[in-house]
């Protein structure tokens, strides 16, 4: 099979903090726009970046055997690629192929640096009022008893 020259790229508005806006102005993830034009220079082909209108997402197979979303575009031959973060499952890859993974996105919490605490705070803090209580009430009781 020879390589074609022209292809026509599906994608997703992009939700990534990294951007490129496109001729058709589709925003296209960062790294995929790279990747697409150093593949281009080293494979020779022009390509379009075309947004995807049919909503369904990555793909979901029906009840009567036909994909929606990204999958569904692809098995019809509607685009040559997709550039998106998808996970791969067992029954997409009956459809298409998904090529190496060439981009990890992580997820991370934040919060605010806590203050600094004193010494006595850093021994009493750990447990609840209600645990220090018993605490306390126990050894009042247990010298008495004994």
């Amino acid at each position: 099979m020879k390589f074609p020259r022209n292809l026509k790229i599906a994608t997703t508005p992009s939700t990534t903090p990294v951007v490129d806006e496109t001729a058709n102005d589709t925003a296209v993830s960062e790294i995929d726009t790279r990747l697409l034009k150093l593949l281009a220079g080293k494979l020779n082909f022009q390509y379009t970046i075309h947004l995807l209108e049919d909503g369904g997402g990555y793909g979901v197979l029906s009840k009567n055997g036909r994909w929606t979303g990204v999958v569904g575009i692809l098995a019809r031959g509607e685009a040559d690629l997709f550039t998106a973060y998808s996970h791969i499952t067992k029954e997409r890859l009956h459809s298409i192929e998904y090529s190496t993974i060439y981009y990890v996105l992580e997820k991370t919490f934040a919060t605010d640096i806590p203050e600094l605490l004193s010494k006595c705070e850093v021994l009493l803090l750990p447990f609840h009022t209600d645990v220090w209580l018993g605490y306390l009430i126990s050894f009042g009781l247990i010298p008495n008893v004994l």
